[in-house]
């Protein structure tokens, strides 16, 4: 179920915060997946199941660093550094 109606269900204010919350959860996956593609062709090739486990294991961790550089507040980062 989306985190908009999760948090309807579950009769919580900020509705549109939850919304926010459930688009940015997975961002460290978006960050690495890019980075991946920018240095990859210097690097040895990396089989198709190497990236999906590193990205993985490493995304909600960067992601929670991520936007906690850009100052958001610790709610979001908490989502990005837990959620799974």
């Amino acid at each position: 179920m989306p985190a908009r109606g999760l948090a309807e269900r579950l009769g919580l204010a900020e509705v549109d915060r939850y919304f926010l919350m459930g688009l940015i959860h997975d961002i460290g996956k978006v960050l690495l997946v890019k980075s991946l593609t920018e240095i990859v062709s210097e690097m040895e090739p990396f089989t198709i199941d190497e990236v999906v486990d590193s990205v993985q294991d490493l995304h909600c961790a960067f992601g929670a660093s991520f936007l906690e550089g850009c100052k958001f507040t610790r709610d979001f980062v908490e989502v990005a550094m837990f959620h799974e």
